[in-house]
């Protein structure tokens, strides 16, 4: 399965809570979620463009699924 993203990968993680889905982070900032289901070139679930740098790491928390936690070279 292959995706087309609008910058370079940072972060790769599945998501724990729902084995189908991947999140992508890049560094433009943004975090994106894609279902493995849907097959290559499929847009995205949801995309966040949560720091105005490139978004370096990101964790899911195992506990509650609606919380995830984004850290970037912006410093925030």
């Amino acid at each position: 399965v292959q995706w087309s993203l609008l910058a370079d990968p940072e972060c790769l993680k599945w998501n724990p809570h729902a084995p189908e889905q991947l999140f992508v982070s890049d560094e433009s900032g943004r975090l994106q979620c894609f279902d493995t289901r849907l097959g290559s070139g499929s847009a995205p679930l949801f995309t966040l463009s949560a720091h105005s740098k490139a978004l370096t790491t990101f964790d899911l928390n195992p506990a509650l699924p609606t919380c995830l936690l984004t850290a970037s070279t912006d410093r925030t």
